[in-house]
């Protein structure tokens, strides 16, 4: 199950799995509700204000992404920022759509557990490149004579990719690298050359070509009001059998400050899948908190495209309109700050790192000195090991080879590491070392949950709900 992975160092991967969300886009807006410095302890606290927001939130985000999925790029214009709007331009924002709907290419190299997908027009070929994170790419048709072996049944249009291709793509480290394809007459087969990386006409599978991919019906939705300033809408669609996402940054006043277009990242096959089910574990927390990131999906959780943390969750506490209050540039204004986290289950604390300062709500550090700040491993099982992670300094209460029961206080809530705001992180993998590249994720479940005020046995931790003990 374990393939070698192209394209990542493993500083810049593990940064990018530990990526936290701002505190905030443009200038600092207070909270739109009072303010007062209590927190919600059950769902009826918040529920009301949360729905209202993500109605706004939803209508919003909806009428943005109908207006992108039908080509008014006018009126889309329209609702950006005048910062969108100078780095965009009309011209620019009217390639959106025909670039995901005209000209696509799909192919795959197994072996290294690579995936395109790019948009062919003439002797260009520019897209994206899924590995342990998502690159852009851009290639150019070379001379040459490709290989003109026909294969029965191919598509005509498939020609479209005959021929040599080269080009580069920059890494999160900043290398750049030289990416080689070269396909068939026909379209039906090809090699990739990675010459950087030693990487010589490894076979290229799974190719398909689609002169027209329309996009389809409204497969799924989400409104997220995290914050005035940093309210969140995304909508997957059907994109010839797969999804392709919309996801919209917004204003309190739907203004849109950010787009992003995605075909849907296509995950490898679980190794967890295999293996029995952990027992369920213990909320590492007392009352009620907020799920940002969570569930299966790299939509609705970024963490699922890395093996170590597919199935983790990053956490904190909605309250008031938002994830903080007053002055947002200030992690004591975060209501998750300074909350205890607790020992999800009985354990020894294998691993603590202590000592990482505070980062400064929405800046991530260049080089932090762990890309999981301030956190312990707690062994809970044979080959289960427990990160919790970004805490504050000082706060670590447990030393390495303590023996301890759940609920044990570990340390309180904070921002340091690869964090861009005060939050919790939490998952389960089957080895202590999150670097090494065996290592995987498992499954968690949490027993005896309120999920949005609903009793739940066995609860996973889904993006944008509620979750607190029952």
């Amino acid at each position: 199950m374990n393939r070698r992975r192209l394209l990542q160092t493993a500083p810049a991967a593990l940064g990018a799995v530990w990526l936290g969300e701002a505190a905030a886009q443009g200038t600092p807006v207070a909270s739109p509700l009072a303010t007062p410095l209590v927190l919600p302890t059950s769902y009826a606290d918040v529920a009301g204000s949360y729905d209202r927001l993500a109605a706004v939130v939803l209508e919003h985000g909806r009428a943005a992404v109908e207006l992108a999925v039908n080509g008014d790029y006018a009126a889309l214009f329209d609702r950006f920022s005048p910062e969108m709007q100078a780095a965009i331009g009309i011209e620019t924002l009217g390639t959106l759509l025909p670039a995901y709907t005209t000209g696509r290419a799909h192919f795959e190299v197994a072996e290294y557990q690579l995936v395109f997908d790019a948009q062919v027009t003439g002797e260009t070929m520019t897209g994206t490149v899924q590995s342990a994170a998502l690159y852009s790419f851009s290639l150019q048709r070379q001379a040459g004579t490709p290989d003109a072996s026909p294969v029965a049944g191919t598509p005509a249009p498939a020609a479209a990719l005959a021929g040599q291709w080269s080009g580069t793509t920059q890494l999160s480290d900043g290398s750049v690298i030289t990416l080689q394809l070269a396909f068939s007459a026909g379209g039906q087969r090809g090699t990739l050359s990675i010459p950087e990386q030693k990487v010589i006409d490894a076979p290229v599978g799974n190719i398909a070509f689609h002169a027209e991919q329309p996009i389809g019906e409204r497969l799924d939705e989400r409104a997220l009001p995290k914050a005035p300033n940093a309210q969140i809408y995304w909508a997957r669609y059907d994109w010839g059998g797969r999804g392709l996402t919309f996801d919209v940054s917004m204003d309190a006043s739907g203004t849109i400050v950010g787009l992003q277009v995605l075909p849907e990242w296509q995950l490898p096959p679980d190794p967890a899948a295999e293996l029995t089910p952990l027992p369920s574990l213990q909320l590492p927390f007392a009352g009620l908190w907020w799920v940002l990131w969570g569930g299966e999906t790299v939509t609705e959780n970024y963490h699922a495209a890395y093996p170590q943390q597919r199935h983790a969750s990053d956490i904190m506490i909605w309250n008031d309109g938002a994830t903080w209050h007053d002055d947002p540039s200030q992690n004591e204004n975060y209501w998750v700050w300074g909350q205890p986290v607790l020992a999800p289950a009985d354990g020894t604390i294998v691993a603590v790192v202590d000592g990482i300062a505070a980062n400064a709500p929405g800046a991530l550090p260049t080089d932090p000195a762990d890309v999981a700040g301030n956190h312990v491993v707690l062994q809970i099982g044979e080959a289960a090991y427990c990160y919790l992670a970004h805490m504050q300094a000082g706060t670590i209460a447990v030393s390495e080879g303590d023996a301890i029961t759940t609920g044990t206080h570990i340390g309180l809530a904070g921002n340091s590491g690869n964090s861009s705001e005060p939050h919790l992180h939490i998952h389960v993998q089957n080895e202590v070392d999150i670097s090494s590249p065996t290592a995987f994720s498992l499954p968690m479940t949490f027993a005896n949950v309120l999920v949005s005020g609903e009793p739940t046995a066995d609860a996973t931790l889904e993006q944008g709900t509620f979750v607190a003990p029952e």
